[in-house]
């Protein structure tokens, strides 16, 4: 198995705006993810941190449409397993 890699803590974490800002940040996010951080340490706080970005970015510029009328109906109706 391959060691992941020591991340750096000069990492600028800033809005993303542009599709370049997107790929470094899931490049960044892949590799938090391969280190398995602990939540509340440097590296957990930037995966966390990044992670948000992500979804904002991906919320903005990759909506998913809302279900069919009927898809949400039957959807509605399935029992929870």
């Amino acid at each position: 198995m391959q060691r992941p890699q020591k991340w750096s803590d000069e990492v600028d974490i800033h809005p993303i705006r542009t599709p370049a800002d997107y790929e470094a940040a899931l490049a960044a996010v892949s590799t938090l993810v391969d280190m398995d951080p602990a939540r509340r340490t440097p590296e957990g706080e930037q995966l966390e941190s990044l992670a948000v970005l992500v979804e904002k970015y991906e919320a903005e510029h990759f909506p998913m449409a809302a279900p069919h009328g009927s898809t949400l109906s039957n959807m509605q109706r399935r029992p929870r397993v």
